[in-house]
């Protein structure tokens, strides 16, 4: 398998992804086509920090890689768990713009945090 097949393969996949969103569209409306489209993107971010959390955890851990991982993916999973319940339990009482805007704080100070004591 050369370099080339695999961009053929790509394309075609693509293509096929493009199509399929199109047909959920002109079927059961744009709301749809907007999951079609959003739900591969949270896929790519989801694997994407998948991998960086295993090239930390073997920084981190050096000797010791996979048990790092195992400890960095438990976190991950009890921080989605936790977080669901807690959005969950406030969208009784809190509108959906107060809610995005809340987990978009907590991710922005997620990440800025570390950099906090970097000087």
């Amino acid at each position: 398998m050369t370099s080339a097949d695999v961009g053929r393969r790509g394309g075609t996949g693509m293509g096929v992804a493009v199509a399929g969103m199109l047909l959920i569209a002109a079927t059961y409306g744009m709301a749809r086509f907007g999951v079609g489209l959003f739900a591969p993107l949270f896929g790519a971010g989801y694997m994407g920090l998948s991998a960086v959390l295993i090239l930390w955890a073997r920084h981190a851990w050096p000797g010791n890689g996979g048990a790092g991982t195992s400890i960095l993916f438990i976190a991950l999973a009890s921080g989605q768990a936790m977080g669901s319940v807690g959005f969950g339990a406030a969208q009784g009482f809190l509108g959906p713009i107060v809610l995005a805007s809340l987990a978009a704080s907590l991710c922005a100070t997620g990440g800025l945090v570390p950099l906090m004591g970097k000087r």
